[in-house]
């Protein structure tokens, strides 16, 4: 699948996990959305190779963006594609990822970080407002600077 059928560069990725004798199967495509129903049916294709369960999803690339002529200007996964082809694809990969299981562990640490600063409601209010500040600026320093030319111009119109 190509970029203008909404598939990013980094294709189908599928992760088997398995922990207490269950299964897993994370399902990734790279690509912006993907059309309801096509989740499900994936979902079904891995129960039937043995997952007892999974997810589907995107990587919400926009590499895929203003690719097309279209409303959105991208295909989301699965609506140019073939399902059934995608399906097999994810089925390919899926029991590669299931062969190629290892033994692992996994450790995790909680912390707190204090002090750290943020990029929240206010900070985006904040920077959307520059745009609209440089604005009304320009607005007033255009007129400060053009009008005395405007006036110059008119007066050496009359002479």
């Amino acid at each position: 699948f190509s970029i203008q059928d909404g598939m990013g560069p980094g294709g189908i990725t599928v992760l088997a996990v398995e922990a207490s004798d269950q299964k897993v199967a994370y399902v990734f495509f790279d690509g912006n959305n993907m059309m309801a129903g096509l989740r499900e049916l994936l979902l079904s294709e891995l129960r039937e190779i043995g997952f007892q369960d999974g997810e589907v999803m995107t990587t919400d690339t926009h590499v895929v963006s203003a690719q097309v002529l279209s409303e959105r200007g991208y295909h989301p996964i699965g609506e140019v594609m073939d399902w059934a082809i995608l399906a097999d694809y994810v089925r390919g990969a899926a029991l590669s990822a299931l062969k190629a299981m290892r033994p692992a562990a996994v450790r995790w640490v909680s912390t707190k970080a204090r002090g750290l600063k943020v990029f929240g409601a206010k900070q985006l209010d904040k920077l959307c407002d520059i745009p609209l500040e440089l604005m009304r600026g320009a607005k007033k320093y255009a007129f400060l600077t053009l009008a005395p030319a405007y006036v110059l111009l008119v007066l050496l119109a009359l002479l």
